[in-house]
This record gives C-alpha cells, sequence and structure tokens, in this order.
C-alpha cells in the first residue's frame, strides 16, 4: 500500500514564459500534481492521471520546486506532498488552513502564490469539503479547480463535511464568475479528457446547469459507495500525505 501513491507520469506543459513553467506530474491511477514552476520559487497543485521519475530527478537537480499546493484534503488517493518533500529538501507543503490538514504553510481565501512573473490567486470553494480552494492564474487565463468543478461534472458531496448547496454556490460564484474562455484544469477526469473552459461548464454541464434545488437532489440521491481508499487516505492527508503501515 505505501508505493500506491509512488507511481508517477508526466503530464503535459501548460505554461512556458520568462523562466516560469507549469506542468503536471501525474499518478498513475491518482492525481494530478501540477507544479508551477518560476525562477526562484514554484508551485504545485494536485489533480489525476500517469511517467515523473525523470521530471522528479529534473526537480531535484535543478532544485526547482518549492512548494507543493494542494487543493483539498484528499479521500482517494494520499498526496505526494508528503514523498516529494522528503525527496526535495526545503520545499513545503500548502493547504487551506479550513482544510484542518497539517502544512508547512496555510492559505486563506485571496491569498496569492507567486512563481516567476505569474501568481495563482486562492479562491475558497467549499463544498465537496469545507476546504477546498481552486486556484486562479493571475491573468484569469486557467483555474485549477480541484475536485469542486470537474469536467462536465463535480465532487460528491456526501462525505467529509461536505455540503451539495454550499458547492454549487461556489461555482457558481467564485469559478463561473471567471471569463468564458478561462481554462478549467479539475483534478479529476474519468473519460480522457483534462481541459475545459468556463463557458462550456457553465453551458453544457450537466449538474451545474440546474437550479440550486435540483441539483441538491441530484447529489442527495447519488447513492455511491465510498471511495475506496478513504479510510487510509484521509488520516495521511491529514497528517501531509505521511503513511502510517498497517500494523
Amino acid at each position: 500500500m505505501p508505493s500506491w501513491s509512488r507511481s508517477w507520469d508526466c503530464g503535459s506543459c501548460m505554461l512556458v514564459s520568462l523562466g516560469s513553467v507549469l506542468l503536471g506530474l501525474r499518478r498513475r491511477g491518482g492525481r494530478v500534481k501540477r507544479e508551477a514552476g518560476g525562477r526562484g520559487r514554484t508551485a504545485g497543485y494536485e489533480g489525476r492521471g500517469g511517467r515523473g521519475l525523470e521530471i522528479l530527478r529534473a526537480l531535484q537537480n535543478l532544485a526547482l520546486l518549492s512548494l507543493l499546493v494542494n487543493t483539498h484534503c484528499h479521500a482517494d488517493h494520499i498526496t505526494g506532498s508528503g514523498l516529494l518533500r522528503s525527496l526535495l529538501p526545503g520545499c513545503q507543503s500548502v493547504i487551506s488552513r479550513l482544510s484542518g490538514a497539517q502544512a508547512d504553510l496555510h492559505i486563506e481565501d485571496g491569498d496569492s502564490i507567486r512563481f516567476g512573473r505569474f501568481a495563482l490567486e486562492t479562491r475558497a470553494s467549499p463544498g465537496h469539503t469545507p476546504g477546498c480552494v481552486t486556484f486562479v492564474l493571475n491573468d484569469q487565463s486557467m483555474a485549477f479547480t480541484g475536485d469542486a468543478l470537474l469536467i462536465r461534472g463535480c465532487g460528491r458531496t456526501d462525505f467529509q463535511q461536505g455540503c451539495a448547496k454550499t458547492l454549487y454556490h461556489s461555482v457558481h460564484e467564485r469559478i463561473f464568475t471567471l471569463p468564458g474562455d478561462c481554462l478549467i484544469y479539475p483534478a479529476h477526469d474519468y473519460n480522457g479528457l483534462t481541459v475545459s473552459t468556463v463557458e462550456e461548464e457553465r453551458t453544457l454541464n450537466p449538474r451545474l446547469t440546474l437550479s440550486c434545488e435540483e441539483f441538491v437532489k441530484v447529489m442527495d440521491n447519488l447513492k455511491l459507495p465510498k471511495p475506496q481508499q478513504i479510510d487510509f487516505a484521509v488520516p495521511a492527508n491529514m497528517r501531509c500525505g505521511v503513511q502510517t503501515p498497517p500494523s
């Protein structure tokens, strides 16, 4: 089990400008960790997907990665923050203070994470969990929505103090108010997709185009099984991904 979260792939590079890089390190069967790198400072974001030891070695050799930024405390996989902190000296983990999870740095709504000439704005987007945040690039060209907004879907709200009504308002007020051409990079997709736009989700998302009342009814009647890893993942993620071997 401890090796389950250590299989990594490399996702596509999404932003390269003046020494600042945004790319994805993916765990097979887990999520994407998007790394934002710039001269002097880098940041990372949790997501889903697949080749990454060579990227990890490059990060070690170049001493680029300094921040590992989590959108929330996950229930279906273990964050790579603990492992990467152990492999990359000086690297710090970051998570919302409202998550209640341990981290080197805690962020709040409105905080800015800077790398190179870019920055990620922290937008509280609770509902899937109370501590969920969305990270928006400072030019509002892209947003990393974690599990709050998925491609044609959204995160579930039936565990970890989730609330369907809160999630609905978070998405409509904190994400759908972004420009229509803003690229949406979610943490999960089960159909091989990686990106959508605000306008696509505003008009085509089958759940979030409903009224709030209809949305709550749908979410309350999903009747999904609990995540297979929840009993192992949540305690580990509350400790920044530090795993305790089964006794």
